[in-house]
């Protein structure tokens, strides 16, 4: 289950030690001039510059560092076999339709950008996007993000053990739609439903090295399964707590809550220190708060949350973070 020949995170990112260089992505926005380009890094306008002449609206992949007190990007002559590349280093990408292998393989190089882990190659990244493709399309970036954070981890898990670890974590373990192997087999007849398989497991041998080897030297996701019975509703899911190992505190929570009968799935994310708004993810983000299960509508105000006006869409949500957060992402279209 674990991989000893893993490099540690501070070798993979730099935490620890001042930013010398790492992989990115950038979008030029215009010449500046004297060497110098305004460009767009997730989200964000930073001014850098290049002994190579960069052409405006055109996505660069390479090595972005800081000298001098100033951002000097170098684009790669090769970022390895990336799905659309056009030409080495540099050139628009062709983003694969969701639903198929490209798409799959797309979203587990991003994850592994954005957890800035070497990517996966050949085999291992054939392996990887197949298992995160297996669902429906919109659960493959949900599922990518959680094999990249394994992979972090230095936690290599079979099959099985990662639909284990999957299903506790989005309130799905047990249900027949599960990828589940023990509820593959009740599936096949091979064993008769055990009401106490109901209760997520906690001494789950993946869960339990998931919550055990940390992500970074200074700080990590905790999963903690739940089921429980409010107001003659039962619900599953996880509470996820990014916690600051140094500080030795929770920095931010989301909650997964599934209803058992409905199905239905809502993510709420929340800065876990205190008071602050409360981010709610559902579906393809129509509807209002007032669709907010009452119990937990109601936990969350005697918490001192505010709870967003806005439902955002969940497939724009990875069960930890928003998609956009972190790199700029490479299935820009230009």
């Amino acid at each position: 289950m674990l991989d000893p020949s893993r490099p540690s995170f501070q070798e993979t990112a730099g935490i620890g030690k001042p930013l010398t260089g790492g992989f990115s992505v950038i979008r030029v926005i215009s010449n500046s001039g004297g060497g110098f380009w305004a460009a767009e890094r997730n989200g964000q306008r930073i001014t850098v510059a290049s002994a190579t002449d960069l052409m405006p609206g055109t996505v660069y992949r390479g090595i972005l560092r800081r000298s001098a007190g100033r951002w000097v990007f170098t684009p790669r002559e090769s970022w390895g076999d990336l799905p659309g590349r056009n030409a080495p280093g540099i050139g628009p990408i062709n983003v694969p339709l969701p639903g198929t292998q490209d798409h799959a393989r797309l979203l587990i190089v991003r994850a592994f950008l954005r957890a800035a882990l070497p990517f996966p190659e050949g085999e291992k990244l054939a392996e990887f996007s197949r298992i995160a493709g297996r669902s429906s399309s919109r659960e493959t970036l949900k599922r990518s993000a959680l094999i990249a954070r394994c992979a972090g981890r230095g936690l290599q898990l079979s099959e099985d053990d990662f639909e284990t670890l999957y299903s506790l974590l989005e309130g799905s373990y047990g249900r027949p739609d599960s990828g589940d192997s023990r509820e593959r087999e009740r599936k096949k007849g091979k064993e008769s439903r055990d009401p106490a398989d109901e209760v997520p497991e906690n001494d789950s041998p993946s869960l339990y090295l998931f919550n055990h080897l940390l992500e970074r030297e200074d700080s990590t996701w905790f999963i903690i399964p739940y089921r429980c019975d409010m107001e003659n509703l039962v619900y599953n899911g996880s509470l996820r707590l990014f916690y600051k190992t140094r500080e030795k505190r929770a920095e931010t929570a989301v909650l997964s809550v599934r209803g058992e009968k409905s199905g239905e799935l809502w993510y709420f994310r929340w800065p876990a220190g205190g008071k602050g708004l409360l981010r709610v993810y559902h579906g393809d983000g129509r509807g209002t708060r007032q669709e907010i299960p009452g119990p937990w509508m109601r936990k969350f105000r005697k918490m001192g949350l505010y709870i967003d006006d806005i439902i955002h869409k969940d497939d724009s949500f990875d069960g930890f973070d928003e998609a956009g957060e972190g790199p700029d992402m490479i299935d820009e279209t230009v």
